[in-house]
Order: C-alpha cells, then sequence, then structure tokens
C-alpha cells in the first residue's frame, strides 16, 4: 500500500487560520506542566476533563490528556498555540458536541482494535494525526469521530484536518471502534517517515 503526502486529498490545509474557532483541545499534562497554573489563572469557569476517567486506563487518569474548553479563552488559546509550537502537548478541537458529549465521545476513541486485541490509542497525539488522516477513510473518519468536524495541530507547521462535513449530526450516536489492521499501521509509518524526510530540511511554520 502506497500512501504519498496529498493532503490535498486527505482534506488537509496548511494553517493556523482556524484556531481561534476551536472550541475545545486535548492537552498532554505531563508535556505541558504549565496547563494547570493556566486553567486557575482563567477563573472556576474554565473546564476540564481528564479523558482517562471512568475507562480502563483509569489508574493513569491524572497523567492522561486533558479535554479542555476553550469557550473564546483568547489568553488562553494563546498560550496553548505558543506551546505547541515547542512540544507535541495535543490539539485543537472544532465540534457543534457538547463538552460533556465530546468528553464521552472521545474517551470512547481511546481504545480501538489492534489485530486480536485492544490497544489504547493516543489520536490526538500531533505526530499521530497526520498518518492517522491520511490512511483512514472518510466513512471511518465520520464513523469515529462522530461529531467533530475538525482538528488542528503542530507538526512542523500547523494543520487542519477536516473530519466530517457540515450536515453532521451535532450530537453523536454509538461510536463505531476502528479496527487498524497491519496493513493500515504499516501506512501510517510510512506516512510520517514520508512527512519527516519531507519537512526534514524545510523551516517551521508557525502562522497561517
Amino acid at each position: 500500500m502506497q500512501h504519498t503526502l496529498d493532503l490535498v486529498q486527505a482534506d488537509i490545509t496548511q494553517s493556523a487560520a482556524r484556531i481561534d474557532s476551536a472550541q475545545y483541545a486535548i492537552i498532554e499534562p505531563l508535556l505541558c506542566p504549565d496547563i494547570t497554573q493556566w486553567l486557575y489563572e482563567e477563573g472556576t469557569s474554565a473546564r476540564s476533563i481528564p479523558l482517562f476517567s471512568d475507562t480502563p486506563y483509569q489508574s493513569l487518569a491524572e497523567e492522561g490528556p486533558l479535554l479542555i474548553e476553550l469557550a473564546e479563552r483568547t489568553q488562553l488559546i494563546s498560550r496553548i498555540k505558543s506551546a505547541s509550537q515547542r512540544f507535541s502537548i495535543g490539539c485543537f478541537i472544532q465540534s457543534g458536541l457538547s463538552f460533556e458529549a465530546l468528553a464521552d465521545l472521545l474517551a470512547e476513541c481511546l481504545t480501538i482494535n489492534s489485530g486480536q486485541n485492544l490497544a489504547l490509542f493516543r489520536f490526538y497525539e500531533p505526530r499521530m494525526l497526520l498518518p492517522l488522516m491520511m490512511v483512514m477513510s472518510t466513512t471511518d473518519k465520520q464513523h469515529f469521530f462522530q461529531g467533530i468536524n475538525s482538528f488542528i495541530w503542530f507538526d512542523k507547521q500547523w494543520l487542519s484536518a477536516s473530519v466530517a462535513n457540515a450536515s453532521s449530526p451535532s450530537q453523536h450516536s454509538d461510536v463505531i471502534r476502528w479496527t487498524m489492521t497491519a496493513q493500515q499501521g504499516e501506512a501510517m509509518q510510512q506516512v510520517l517517515t514520508q512527512w519527516q524526510q519531507s519537512t526534514a530540511h524545510s523551516p517551521s511554520v508557525h502562522s497561517g
């Protein structure tokens, strides 16, 4: 299976322009220890949910990713954007889902079928998102990420991937657990290698 870096075909754009309209972010606290202080400074109305809570990964909940409601918090968005350009701390999300519904959806997406086993799937990691969006079919994306419009992340430059069309429901139904085949796993690694090679000698783009 050959996968070339045809970002247009995968509906991926090289731009940071959509960040300001993102309603949510997934952040790894271990990679962004300042996030706790930033949320504290935002006040009691700033909401976050540990995505590992009430999942098979409950024991790692305090160390796992946080879903953060941005709600037009300009300073918080700016801080996360700046940190994302230095470390692979997570991604932004555009979605019509409520905060609680999105948290439930993303918690379900953490587990996929991998061969004969269930496996933790950190789909939200910046290095994972590009190969994932390139390999998943449109139908896979719409079933696996029901209610999510797009992901925005930084990996060498700002990238944005559309997931569902405008007619997608604002509430998700039961998520179809994605089964990643060995062939798809190999294709994802191929895309990752191609991306690293293609950007190895290119300057990072911090805005778009």
